[in-house]
């Protein structure tokens, strides 16, 4: 984006300090800020799936005594509804 608004100041109507410059030189400052936001944001999200699945992962040794395989941890994500799999572990354990 810098540098398309380096390209875009050699145009007559659009030199730097000029109405449009400034306008879009804002426009570009935000966009880069918003993009950042966006990036952290999927960064925090990535860290905490990965520390959720070490805490499914967990419990389910902890019940088990095995250790599961990726693809058990996702169906224990993805069946519990949020709740860890509570009830995925609460029926290994009557399984017990």
């Amino acid at each position: 984006m810098d540098c398309t608004n380096a390209a875009n100041r050699r145009l007559s109507g659009y030199k730097e300090g000029t109405l449009m410059d400034r306008t879009r030189t804002s426009v570009t400052i935000r966009l880069q800020k918003k993009l950042k936001e966006l990036m952290d944001f999927q960064e925090l999200r990535q860290r905490m799936m990965v520390e959720y699945k070490e805490t499914v992962g967990c419990r389910y040794f902890t019940v088990t005594g095995k250790y599961p395989e990726e693809e058990v941890i996702d169906e224990i994500i993805s069946s519990g509804a949020g709740t860890g799999g509570e009830e995925l572990l609460q029926r290994v354990v009557q399984e017990q």
